[in-house]
């Protein structure tokens, strides 16, 4: 399994914290952006390829926590809530609305790295897509599972972590219609929380992605009305 330069985005108004959990971040190789609103964290996640998000649980617009139904609403990434820890209760909603981790001030920053080391190693490296290994090639597409690389009429495509996985179960499934609750629970492992929503929203960015290099490829992935996906390859 090659290694990963994973792509962390940061959203709070606390410049000084901010900085210290970047620099802390970064001392293990990631890639930190940071947003000082809730305008531009929503900005960066859609125009950036966002592998975590740690975010307060209240920004400087919307009612406690709407950041993270936001982002819900989106994607499956995995979301540090960062909370002021006055009440139990804000943790309990972070949590339902589908946090995977929350962190109480005061915390220090090394609790916060192992924090977002263990969710990449569970949402990620401990994945068994990652152990696929071999190719597929179909007209116009060739993914080699070994270096996790799509290639489109021989032009690399960039997909995020979960657009490859997604793309990689649909084919291990192909000519199969795969329901969205089975993508949750196969994909994304995270079943309690996720919106058919959110599997039709990587849907249409990974559809999209193939379709800059070939309509054909994108037309791979067909919507199956009511009952999901189905990944069949047309000549």
């Amino acid at each position: 399994m090659k290694t990963r330069k994973y792509r962390i985005l940061i959203v709070t108004s606390e410049d000084r914290i901010a900085l210290k959990l970047k620099e802390a971040l970064e001392l293990k190789n990631w890639t930190v952006v940071v947003a000082p609103t809730y305008n531009d964290g929503l900005f960066l996640f859609r125009e950036s390829e966002i592998d975590l998000v740690v975010a307060d649980s209240q920004l400087d617009q919307g009612d406690n926590l709407s950041f993270l139904k936001e982002i819900r609403a989106l994607s499956c990434v995995p979301v540090v809530t960062v909370t002021n820890g006055d009440t139990s209760r804000t943790v309990i909603e972070a949590f339902s609305l589908g946090a995977d981790e929350v962190i109480e001030r005061p915390y220090h920053y090394d609790e916060a790295v192992c924090r977002v080391e263990r969710l990449f190693r569970y949402y990620y490296e401990n994945s068994p897509f990652y152990e696929t290994t071999g190719t597929f090639k179909a007209p116009g597409l060739v993914v080699d599972f070994a270096q996790e690389c799509v290639t489109v009429e021989n032009k690399q495509v960039e997909l995020t972590h979960l657009e490859y996985k997604l793309l990689i179960y649909l084919i291990q499934h192909q000519e199969q219609v795969v329901a969205r609750t089975e993508l949750l629970e196969e994909v994304w492992g995270y079943d309690k929380f996720g919106s058919n929503r959110t599997v039709d929203n990587v849907i249409q960015k990974l559809r999209k992605k193939l379709g800059e290099y070939s309509e054909d490829v994108a037309g791979f992935i067909k919507t199956e009305w009511r009952r999901g996906y189905r990944f069949k390859v047309t000549n």
